[in-house]
């Protein structure tokens, strides 16, 4: 184990790509302090992003205290949303997460909720490191984007599951 302290909050970005630069293994997880990882998670996204190398990342399932879907991963928001924000985003991400809920096995998405994102290092040196203009929130949807434009899928692994704990990291 290596502790990286700072001085300062440097924000979930930098902070991510601190770690992801110190770190020494062939995959990488990052994760966000307040969760719970349910034993097999880690081994669950390696098997699924060892079965094809056009997977560049895969999240883990995050979950409610009940076991109940939480936001785990989505499809890149309409760019009519910039300009009609509100009810019309409520609305898709309802639909999303009731598909998303009913999803049992691995499936491609457009991005990864980063609170539980694993990928191979081979991808990171390609793709880059997360955008440090954002200090935390919507990195994820950027490099989800910055994923697709390598050529790169993510998949969302329901089998291994993450429990948030209320938000604390935000």
């Amino acid at each position: 184990v290596r502790l990286l302290c700072n001085d300062d909050n440097l924000g979930f970005v930098k902070a991510n790509n601190q770690g992801l630069a110190a770190a020494q293994g062939d995959y990488l997880f990052m994760l966000n302090s307040d969760t719970e990882v349910h034993p097999g998670c880690l081994e669950k996204l390696v098997e699924v992003l060892e079965q094809d190398r056009r997977y560049g990342a895969a999240g883990a399932r995050l979950t409610n205290p009940d076991g109940s879907y939480q936001f785990s991963a989505s499809e890149f928001p309409p760019y009519f949303l910039r300009l009609l924000p509100g009810a019309f985003e409520t609305r898709r991400i309802e639909v999303v997460n009731r598909r998303m809920a009913a999803m049992t096995e691995p499936c491609v998405v457009d991005w990864l909720v980063g609170a539980a994102l694993m990928l191979p290092r081979r991808v990171l040196e390609e793709v880059g490191p997360l955008d440090e203009r954002y200090f935390m929130w919507l990195d994820d949807i950027d490099w989800g984007r910055k994923l697709h434009r390598a050529g790169y899928q993510a998949v969302h692994v329901p089998a291994a599951l993450v429990l948030p704990r209320g938000r604390q990291s935000g």
